[in-house]
């Protein structure tokens, strides 16, 4: 496969009780978004840190999935790839008429790194 059109990320696992689930993944590292998000010194993205939030709600509800607001992003500290490449996503999922209420977070064993709340719709 061309590096190009390598995943940003791989999930590991993922647990689900009820409306909540926690996702592992595993971060490229090498991933080309890296290389102009900071030559040198990557950083992961906020909108790929969204985006992964996005697709993992995709998978879990079995819908194609698009932001349609969002009432708090709040990014707490800057991934950097090369040593947070294991992180777990949390995740509380409700159906409010045509919508999906969540709320998120990133960290791993140490750090918080975003939490979120919004609501998606059906694309």
């Amino acid at each position: 496969m061309n590096p190009k059109y390598q995943p940003l990320y791989q999930i590991e696992s993922i647990k689900k009780d009820g409306n909540r689930a926690t996702v592992n993944v595993v971060i490229d590292p090498q991933h080309v978004v890296f290389d102009g998000h900071f030559p040198g010194h990557p950083v992961m993205p906020g909108v790929c840190q969204i985006d992964m939030i996005r697709e993992i709600c995709e998978k879990l509800l079995n819908q194609p999935l698009q932001l349609y607001q969002s009432d708090q992003i709040k990014f707490l500290k800057v991934i950097d790839p090369t040593i947070h490449h294991k992180l777990l996503i949390s995740l509380e999922l409700s159906e409010i008429e045509t919508r999906f209420r969540f709320t998120a977070s990133i960290s791993d064993l140490d750090n918080e790194f975003l939490k979120m709340k919004g609501e998606f719709t059906i694309n």
